[in-house]
């Protein structure tokens, strides 16, 4: 009897040391499974940092086109208020012009439109234009 008593003592040791095992071996799975959880939560954190910095480098550079375009339409719209005060048109095409010095005659004619400089017994070079 003490050897039936002993051997079934041997058997519930072996088993309460596979349960044991078994225990460690879920709770190392267990772990592991965070781990793979913690990696992939910082991957996609990762991912959408990246998305989103992309998104709002996208954005600046919209901005700033955005701003760039204006602030062209703007001096483009100062110049041609500065070449309407300070210009008259060609006599010949109509083109604006700008005297060179002379008081009732004109002396030298600068065309801006393409910015030749002539005198104004040449022919009007715009109409060649």
């Amino acid at each position: 009897m003490r050897q039936l008593d002993y051997r079934r003592f041997l058997r519930e040791v072996q088993d309460a040391e596979a349960r044991f095992a078994q225990s460690l071996l879920r709770e190392e799975e267990a772990a592991e499974a965070r781990r793979k959880a913690h990696q992939e939560r910082l991957e996609q954190e990762r991912r959408l940092a990246e998305e989103r910095a992309k998104r709002e480098e996208e954005e600046r550079r919209a901005r700033e086109a955005q701003e760039l375009q204006a602030r062209l339409m703007s001096e483009e719209a100062e110049s041609n208020k500065a070449i309407r005060q300070l210009s008259k048109p060609c006599p010949s095409c109509r083109r604006p012009i700008q005297k060179n010095g002379g008081w009732s005659r004109l002396r030298r004619t600068f065309f801006l439109e393409c910015g030749k400089v002539v005198n104004p017994h040449e022919a009007c070079i715009c109409k060649k234009l």
